[in-house]
């Protein structure tokens, strides 16, 4: 049983693992968005600037503009370590959403990509252990011997 159990307990640090070497790919994928995200919002505050737009309509451009030109420089300036946790501060859902649907899963084969899946299947393995303690501790109290 033991065994079946390591099993298992490997399998799903390196499931996490992957999962966890994700977000750099993901992160890569979402600033691609924003840049055109941003193209596109500059191409619609000229027009509007140009045209007889309203002065609300023509500051609502203007602040979607600053906005996704605040998390490029964010995200740009941020090193590829902490790039994807900079993204989870300037995440737009539109944006995410964008990515994703054109998101292909693929683990990086780079020291970012290693270094986050070496963090998810790390944080799996310490649960693991941590829930293994825990459980030893309660069998423990339960048959009325110290910890």
């Amino acid at each position: 049983m033991k065994t079946v159990l390591r099993f298992i307990v490997l399998a799903l640090a390196l499931a996490c693992g992957v999962a966890a070497a994700q977000g750099p790919a993901f992160t890569q994928q979402y600033m691609q968005r924003l840049g055109g995200h941003l193209d596109e919002a500059r191409i619609w505050l000229a027009t509007l600037l140009v045209a007889d737009a309203s002065e609300d309509l023509k500051e609502r451009a203007r602040n979607r503009v600053a906005a996704l030109e605040d998390s490029r420089e964010r995200l740009t300036a941020a090193d590829p370590f902490t790039r994807p946790l900079v993204l989870v501060a300037v995440f737009d859902p539109d944006i995410a959403e964008a990515a994703w649907h054109d998101f292909e899963p693929a683990v990086p084969a780079n020291a970012v990509g290693v270094a986050y899946g070496g963090a998810g299947a790390a944080v799996l393995l310490a649960l693991a252990a941590g829930g293994k303690r825990l459980r030893r501790r309660a069998t423990r109290t339960a048959a009325g011997t110290q910890p």
